[in-house]
């Protein structure tokens, strides 16, 4: 329980659909691995070992291994660094803090002002005007377009939803806007996706398999709607199956409207971190 709960955290995060996390996948990768090296540090200071302890150790060499292979495969999906690069309070200076080579930052840096240029930088794209607020004398070399203002312009460190601030920005990067609205659309992880396949599958059960594709997609949206407006339902020909005032609401979704709690658990989790449980374990085995 203590090796895994750093992944049943970063799980519950990462499937969040109703807010952005893809920009915390690289970080998320980052977290597992230390924790595991804590955890392996720990193994090695370890004079004598319980059977159990070395099945852990066996599980644990497994882990890395498996996070490796998939880490390694992370590093060709374009969303996940332009998720960093457009959130307004990462951008570069995210991977610099974690020291990535220089050589690889500028690659990921070209690769997503490309992107930017190919797809999105196009006379096509209808411009608001608004007053440039970062660029100076350079304002008129046509090489420098939204994507080198916007890493050109400061950091802001207090940014939590980078979707609200490109919202705001939008006459200021209008189409960059655009990109940033396209990157942030992709999900984290698949689980969103999952979890509508549970959701019709209960729909959809041996009582009422003949239901038609449009009825099932329409009860589907229907749930949907009410969890998200949080709008009243009352049985009208069964009032006393659901209280007045009562809301449909999937259970998996509650974590996400409970940002007091989510704050709490990380909290806890940096002053109770992985390396600190394991040599409570260490001191139990000698004890």
């Amino acid at each position: 329980m203590h090796f895994l709960l750093p992944f049943k955290r970063a799980t519950d995060y990462l499937q969040f659909t109703k807010r952005t996390t893809l920009h915390k996948a690289y970080e998320t990768y980052e977290n597992l691995f230390d924790s595991l090296e804590n955890v392996k540090a720990q193994f090695k200071l370890m004079t004598c070992k319980p059977d159990w302890i070395s099945q852990v150790e066996m599980a644990i060499h497994a882990i890395w291994n498996k996070l490796q292979k998939y880490y390694t495969k992370a590093g060709t999906p374009s969303a996940f660094a332009d998720a960093i690069i457009l959130h307004p309070s990462y951008k570069m200076k995210w991977f610099k803090k974690r020291d990535w080579k220089d050589n690889e930052i500028e690659k990921y840096k070209q690769k997503s002002r490309k992107r930017f240029e190919t797809e999105y930088d196009s006379p096509a794209v209808p411009i608001i005007p608004s007053k440039r607020q970062f660029l100076d004398s350079s304002d008129e070399d046509e090489d420098f377009n939204e994507f080198d203002q916007f890493i050109g312009s400061k950091r802001h460190p207090d940014v939590k939803s980078p979707l609200q601030w490109w919202a705001n920005s939008r006459s200021t990067f209008p189409r960059l806007a655009n990109m940033a609205r396209d990157v942030y659309a992709v999900p984290a992880t698949g689980c969103g996706v999952e979890r509508e396949f549970s959701i019709s599958g209960n729909v959809v059960n041996i009582r009422r398999n003949r239901l038609h594709g449009k009825t099932i997609a329409d009860i589907m949206q229907y749930k949907r709607w009410v969890a998200n407006t949080r709008q009243s339902v009352v049985i009208e020909e069964d009032p006393q199956m659901f209280e007045e005032g009562e809301v449909w609401s999937d259970p998996e979704d509650d974590i996400e409207y409970n940002q007091e709690l989510v704050d709490w658990l990380d909290e806890w989790e940096k002053k109770k971190g992985i390396a600190d449980r394991a040599k409570e374990i260490l001191q139990a085995c000698r004890l």
